[in-house]
């Protein structure tokens, strides 16, 4: 973390020990149930940057028939910073209001310190169940924006580091599977089956899941079966040494332990 962030706001330690019987989400939503909200033009409010556009479907949302019909009923909560009002809670309900060209919304501005906002976000995402790639943004950016560590997203969200890693690992994937994602067609648990797959191999198996409804496990089954084969189909190595060539291809499982010990030999006699 910088030095400026450690000089101006608590640790996160002493933050979650503040907040250890109840959460920062219930805690500043308490303090501000009874506040009055004011209406911001959409045109001065923007999505903070632990948020990505992109990571939501706006255009089929029933979201979007309510909001035209009735408008935003639920203050959208944000945030300033420098001269910036940054939407934090909200964020679907002020993207389809914009889109639909709404001019106002109903908007609470919330006073938090900068680690007491980026626990409201990450907890707040947990807690709604946003779909991964939401998540893992928030993840990366705290990260790479931020300079936060892995260890301090576990401690805000109670989340395993496997966790925490798999959800940044999923931005890598194709942007196919994204919007299967981002549309609600694959959960969390399918699409983290899907990880260390070829492309190719990716895609074959999301449509698995979105045609013929196949299992979690039949999935784990499947994508086994794809990384037993692409490894014994990609393991052709070859060796030059005293103008010799050598060469060394598989075609079975059954030839990994002797593949190891040919190369183990070969490493020492040369």
């Amino acid at each position: 973390m910088s030095e400026e962030k450690k000089k101006n706001n608590p640790t996160l330690v002493e933050l979650l020990e503040k907040y250890k019987d109840s959460s920062v989400v219930q805690e500043i939503e308490k303090n501000v149930r009874f506040s009055s909200s004011s209406l911001i033009p959409t045109t001065e409010l923007k999505i903070h940057p632990l948020f990505d556009e992109s990571n939501y479907d706006i255009s089929n949302s029933p979201l979007c028939y309510s909001i035209e019909k009735n408008g935003v009923l639920f203050p959208i909560f944000a945030i300033v910073e420098n001269t910036n009002r940054y939407v934090i809670n909200g964020v679907k309900r002020f993207l389809i209001a914009k889109k639909l060209k709404i001019k106002e919304v109903p908007t609470i501005i919330l006073n938090v310190e900068k680690d007491e906002l980026f626990a409201y976000i990450l907890q707040n995402e947990i807690q709604n169940g946003d779909n991964a790639f939401v998540k893992g943004t928030a993840f990366k950016t705290l990260i790479t924006k931020y300079g936060y560590t892995e260890k301090d997203i576990c401690l805000i969200t109670n989340q395993s580091h496997g966790q925490v890693n798999n959800l940044m690992r999923i931005l890598s994937l194709p942007k196919e599977i994204k919007s299967s994602v981002v549309k609600g067609h694959l959960s969390y648990a399918q699409v983290r089956v899907l990880l260390g797959l070829s492309k190719e191999q990716q895609i074959t198996l999301m449509h698995k899941f979105e045609d013929e409804d196949i299992s979690v496990r039949e999935a784990e089954r499947i994508a086994g079966e794809f990384k037993k084969s692409s490894f014994y189909q990609n393991v052709q190595s070859t060796y030059e040494r005293n103008g010799q060539t050598f060469q060394i291809k598989l075609n079975s499982p059954q030839k990994a332990d002797e593949f190891e010990e040919i190369i183990k030999k070969f490493i020492a006699n040369n």
